[in-house]
């Protein structure tokens, strides 16, 4: 493997050949191969992890105007998935009871 590193000489970047600016040859096995790439994957799962919450909210969007827009019915939905609409919506109405939540600024 080979790497880059920045003025901490720290790895940035990774490659499985060499190429300009990525030339720094490390051992496959080197700890701190290991960790430079647990690292980033814990970036990179936080990162999923906060597109995934950012999605559920646009799915519960597009459902709502799909319903209120006569396109489909609630009914239409799988009983599972009725209950789970309905508790999102009872904890959302909880939240909006407790806290003063502004929809278009999305802060709490």
């Amino acid at each position: 493997m080979f790497v880059k590193r920045n003025h901490r000489g720290e790895i940035v970047a990774v490659s499985k050949v060499q190429v300009q600016g990525i030339a720094d040859e490390i051992r496959d096995d080197s700890p701190e191969l290991s960790s430079f790439f647990g690292e980033t994957l814990q970036r990179e799962l936080a990162a999923l992890h906060v597109s995934d919450l950012d999605m559920i909210r646009v799915l519960e969007d597009i459902v709502d105007l799909l319903i209120g827009k006569g396109v489909i019915t609630f009914t239409d939905f799988p009983d599972a998935v009725q209950r789970k609409l309905r508790a999102r919506q009872t904890l959302r109405k909880t939240m909006q009871d407790l806290v003063l939540i502004d929809e278009d600024d999305e802060t709490i």
